[in-house]
């Protein structure tokens, strides 16, 4: 997330110059890259999905910023806050890896940006990537970025 000391200024910045960016998160740790998917989560997304009136189709492809760490503004979260969730709707933590409604909200952050009417973008150093399908954009400089974000 933090990569070297010029990452927090540079992300900072961008949102600062960018108001329809609402958030930024990394790409997935690559050895878990494989497993991210809607997995014992689905039904709990969808039912929370749903109370931000959004449908969920399982055949879409889902990404989402797996360990929850992200650059956000309050703005892309609104959606999941207007559902006033509070601790009692949680599952006790026993250590569960999927289904609960933890995991849901994790798989939902991107369509609550989207809700809110911003964009999200991930991140990544280029010689990390391993999956060669995935379309990567390029930043160099300030310009690169306007110009991805307007054409998307």
């Amino acid at each position: 997330m933090l990569g070297d000391q010029r990452i927090a200024p540079d992300i900072l910045a961008a949102m600062e110059r960018n108001p329809e960016i609402g958030m930024i998160a990394s790409d997935h740790y690559f050895p878990i890259t494989n497993s991210v998917s809607w997995g014992n989560s689905l039904e709990v997304s969808r039912a929370l999905a749903m109370r931000m009136g959004v449908q969920i189709d399982s055949n879409s492809p889902l990404d989402f910023p797996s360990g929850s760490m992200f650059w956000i503004r309050s703005a892309a979260l609104k959606p999941l806050l207007d559902l006033n969730l509070s601790v009692d709707d949680f599952h006790p933590e026993e250590r569960q890896i999927d289904g609960t409604l933890a995991h849901a909200v994790e798989r939902l952050y991107f369509y609550a940006c989207e809700i809110a009417g911003l964009k999200w973008i991930k991140v990544c150093r280029p010689e990390m990537v391993h999956d060669s399908s995935r379309p990567l954009a390029r930043f160099n400089d300030e310009a690169d970025l306007q110009s991805y974000l307007a054409m998307n």
